[in-house]
């Protein structure tokens, strides 16, 4: 999981996340994937993006800290990235809200999904984003 915290240049907080997707991480992924390719192995990767307020910090006990995002939001990004394909983005509404209205061309609207924790079907997206691979 990857949490972002920081605003894009307007001030707007998870604009900046709908573009680490594909300028860092698909790039990163790629390069993974190839590299594990090529030793053999096959990888996919699906990824989930959402927006909204988490509660972030350290959960454990002592001998084992984990650094975590927790809440709604962070439940619908994992399940999205669970629903995600091989290669696949998937983006929630309220995420979509937030992206530049000359970006959303890269957006297509699918059936809103069933998931787990979630009492109604929630609209989703798919991003249209070129893989190197």
């Amino acid at each position: 999981m990857s949490v972002t915290t920081r605003p894009d240049e307007h001030g707007r907080f998870g604009a900046y996340g709908g573009r680490y997707a594909p300028e860092v991480l698909i790039p990163a992924l790629d390069e993974l994937t190839a590299a594990w390719g090529a030793r053999g192995h096959e990888v996919g990767y699906g990824i989930g993006i959402a927006v909204g307020e988490a509660t972030l910090g350290q959960i454990g006990f002592e001998g084992r800290w984990d650094y975590a995002a927790i809440g709604p939001v962070a439940n619908l990004a994992a399940r999205l990235c669970s629903r995600a394909t091989a290669g696949q983005v998937l983006v929630a509404e309220r995420t979509v809200e937030l992206v530049r209205e000359e970006d959303r061309h890269h957006l297509e609207r699918l059936e809103p999904a069933e998931l787990k924790g979630f009492a109604h079907p929630i609209p989703i997206f798919r991003a249209r984003i070129e893989s190197a691979t």
